[in-house]
């Protein structure tokens, strides 16, 4: 047993033997992040299942609905299709009207919309994404507003409505007051919805230029990677490997692993368009490696299912003659 885990076990019952509530409380919370951290999600769910009941006989609302949504991102992480993870958000958000934490109610709203996109239900999230900013607009934090209204007009987009995406967001650039690196990411977003309406948007050059020139790595990686799609979509699968592999060496540099693996994805489909299979399984396994040393194994587990998937696309001679020739390269 993690000795760790151990001490903070033996600190809670200590605490719960002197009747200390509030102790027992932080070394439960505690307890339950060691054990998730070890992968012991049965032994997290019974530290805040403890947790809960103790924050509700003190009458601590706050902490109920903290304690409340820590059980839903462990309900969903553990079995993602239920509907238990949506049950215990909805009690988040209960406790935190009672509370009056609007960051926290914020938090629990978006989570929700999360969940609603996931279960196919876009309109109904739109509706939640639109509380979140208008509570971020309420506590004054302008970065957070407009990164959820560049959501929520993704979120229309994804239910069919681009032109109100497109409107929304636009109202929201006129009058935000968001950071340059929150508006470089809106506009690039305005620029895609703008595709979809039929309406000239900015050139993704331009806004490439301003994220570096404020230092925006990320939204710089997201802009090449718009660049290398369209690149490849243009029949330059050079060209979109070159924006790809940008786009990956900025996500490495801030530690997106969304932005590294769709890189690498592009990386891999332009080099397979040029009939470089041995670089693109080259890619896919660098990508591999990487996502498991930020992740874990269940991180790449897509790209290994993506390696597994060719075999059966080129052909089991094809595949393993570019296996063997990957293979050499480090002999």
């Amino acid at each position: 047993m993690n000795a760790a885990i151990e001490d903070w076990r033996q600190r809670a019952e200590q605490a719960a033997l002197l009747g200390n509530m509030e102790q027992e409380i932080a070394a439960r919370q505690e307890l339950a992040t060691r054990s998730m951290a070890a992968g012991d999600g049965a032994g997290a769910r019974a530290a805040l299942d403890r947790t809960l009941v103790l924050a509700r006989q003190l009458g601590d609302i706050d902490e109920e609905g903290r304690t409340l949504y820590a059980l839903a991102l462990l309900q969903q992480r553990i079995a993602p299709q239920g509907g238990a993870a949506r049950r215990l958000l909805e009690e988040a958000e209960q406790a935190a009207r009672k509370g009056g934490d609007l960051p926290f109610l914020a938090r629990v709203l978006d989570k929700r919309a999360g969940l609603m996109i996931a279960e196919g239900k876009p309109l109904q999230a739109a509706k939640l994404l639109n509380d979140v900013a208008a509570l971020h607009g309420t506590c004054g934090d302008e970065d957070a507003r407009l990164d959820v209204l560049r959501r929520l007009a993704m979120t229309l987009q994804m239910a069919g409505k681009p032109s109100e995406a497109f409107d929304i967001l636009l109202d929201a650039l006129a009058e935000s007051k968001a950071s340059p690196a929150q508006l470089v990411r809106a506009r690039l977003e305005l620029h895609l919805l703008a595709r979809g309406t039929g309406i000239e948007g900015e050139s993704l050059q331009q806004l490439l230029d301003e994220a570096v020139a404020d230092g925006d790595v990320g939204a710089a990686g997201y802009i090449r990677l718009q660049m290398a799609a369209d690149a490849l979509q243009g029949g330059d699968p050079v060209g979109g490997e070159a924006h790809a592999d940008a786009a990956r060496r900025d996500a490495l540099d801030c530690l997106d692993a969304i932005l590294y693996l769709n890189a690498c994805l592009m990386i891999a489909e332009a080099r397979e368009a040029r009939g470089d299979r041995v670089g693109m399984l080259t890619i896919l396994f660098t990508c591999k490696a990487s996502l498991q040393d930020l992740l874990g194994e269940q991180g790449a587990r897509p790209v290994l299912a993506l390696i597994h998937s060719l075999e059966q696309r080129w052909g089991p001679e094809d595949f393993g003659a570019a296996l063997e020739q990957y293979r050499a390269q480090f002999r």
